[in-house]
Order: structure tokens, then C-alpha cells, then sequence
């Protein structure tokens, strides 16, 4: 699986599959299992309080379950912070991955403007970037 020297020396490489769910009881398993035949780094199952058999069904089909506050936001924050691969792909609970998925990701990220996929990922730390999120906080708060 591809991935690169940063990411290998970190411990990190291929992708972090991380669902966001909520009462999916019905259809989790089968959309665990089809993310596990591509073989990703890992699976991350976010519940945001199901009040079904969610978690429970999720508990030995991902590597990690994690709960959030109710709301697909906080859940895909949640998972994106725990999640440790080098990309994130992020499914629905009631999605079928196809079984290259995690390849095709990569594959994409690759060919995609390599230096702007890094930029985007490092863009906390670029000045350029922070001069321009100071500029958009002074001109929405008025300053």
C-alpha cells in the first residue's frame, strides 16, 4: 500500500476509514466488512448515541470505537483526530466500499497537486496561511 517516507517513519500509512454513526444497528455490520476486505490502516466507528445495538455490533468488526456528542460533524471531528493513517476517508454508515478502496484513495491523493494536498495538511503552521485567518478574523468581527 502506498505511502510516504513522513508518513511511514511516523507510524502512520494507508487510510483511516472512519464512520460516523448513530442507530445504524441495520446496516454497520455489513458496511464494517466491506471496508475491513480493503485492508486500511484502520477503522474508526464514531457513535454519536445510538440508542440501539450500534455500538455493540461495532465494538469487534473496527479497531476503534469511539462515542461523540450526537451531530455527523462531531463525530467526523472526533474520528479525525483519533484517526492515525496517512489520508481519511470518511463513509456513511449504509456505504459499501469498493475492496481497492483505500488504494484508489491514495492513488487519487497522489495524482492530485501533490504540493497543494501537503500544503492543505500543513497549513496550521504556514504563515501565509495564518496571516490570512488573521485577516478573516479582524474583517468578520469589525476590527
Amino acid at each position: 500500500m502506498p505511502s510516504t517516507p513522513a508518513a511511514r517513519a511516523a507510524g502512520r500509512g494507508g487510510v483511516s476509514v472512519i464512520v460516523p454513526a448513530r442507530n445504524e444497528e441495520a446496516a454497520l455490520p455489513a458496511t464494517l466488512a466491506a471496508a475491513a476486505a480493503g485492508a486500511p490502516h484502520e477503522i474508526i466507528v464514531v457513535d454519536g448515541g445510538s440508542a440501539d445495538e450500534t455500538a455493540r455490533l461495532a465494538a469487534p468488526l473496527a479497531d476503534r470505537l469511539l462515542e461523540a456528542t450526537r451531530g455527523r460533524a462531531a463525530q467526523m471531528n472526533a474520528g479525525a483526530r483519533a484517526g492515525r493513517g496517512e489520508a481519511l476517508l470518511f463513509v456513511h454508515a449504509d456505504t459499501f466500499l469498493p475492496e481497492a478502496a483505500d488504494r484508489l484513495a491514495l492513488g487519487a491523493l497522489e495524482r492530485a497537486q501533490p504540493q497543494r494536498v501537503a500544503h492543505r495538511a500543513q497549513r496550521r503552521h504556514c504563515r501565509h496561511c495564518s496571516k490570512m485567518r488573521r485577516r478573516k478574523a479582524a474583517a468578520s468581527s469589525g476590527a
